[in-house]
């Protein structure tokens, strides 16, 4: 337990925010799903790299270098990356 609200919440159900974010989390980091993640007020982003297949850890991680001013590394637990959600600038 991290005790942290969680985006998707507890219940079970599927909200239509739910499959939203679920697609443009599809292309996690972009300008797009960083957006909707500040706007939505999320504060962190847990990373598993050992979820992604292999050799797409490297090319997710460069384009979250890409991103460096809206992602900040905070925590680094194994395979586990836990990343804060920093506002655009032009928010």
């Amino acid at each position: 337990g991290h005790w942290q609200k969680t985006v998707h919440g507890y219940s079970g159900i599927r909200a239509p925010l739910h499959d939203r974010l679920y697609a443009l989390l599809r292309n996690f980091p972009d300008a797009a799903s960083l957006d909707e993640l500040a706007r939505l007020d999320v504060r962190y982003v847990v990373v598993h790299t050992e979820l992604y297949p292999p050799g797409e850890w490297e090319h997710v991680s460069a384009r979250i270098d890409g991103h460096g001013g809206r992602l900040r590394l905070e925590h680094v637990a194994g395979p586990g990356r836990i990343y804060s959600v920093q506002p655009s600038l032009s928010q």
